[in-house]
């Protein structure tokens, strides 16, 4: 089994260095592993999608969304869209939304799409 490393809470991406410190870390003492990231997608610019994609990290955007609220923003170009995974909480408050969640999802050009469930609320 290869252990996982992920960045995840807040925004990760707020302290950019620090991941590609890790990630420079890891890589020069060989340490098999996966790396991951989960992030809103607000400061995931082009410097910071291609050292990612560089460094094999799994790429998670976090879009939990009401629809009704406002709409899927992100500034990302089409050609990434096809490495990122993207995904939504739905919970009792919008499940309702699911249909209208995924063709949001797909109609903004994400292939990969993830639906989690929050049974506590």
């Amino acid at each position: 089994m290869v252990p996982e490393i992920g960045f995840f809470g807040k925004e990760p991406l707020i302290n950019f260095e620090l991941i590609e410190f890790a990630s420079n870390h890891i890589r020069e003492n060989g340490y098999e592993c996966i790396l991951s990231v989960n992030t809103n997608g607000k400061l995931l610019k082009e410097k910071e999608y291609e050292f990612l994609i560089r460094n094999k990290y799994r790429i998670v955007l976090s879009a939990d969304m009401n629809i009704s609220d406002k709409k899927l923003e992100l500034n990302i170009d089409k050609p990434y869209k096809d490495r990122i995974t993207i995904r939504t909480t739905i919970n009792s408050k919008n499940l309702y939304l699911l249909k209208e969640i995924v063709n949001e999802f797909y109609n903004s050009g994400f292939a990969r799409i993830s639906i989690a469930f929050d049974y506590t609320d």
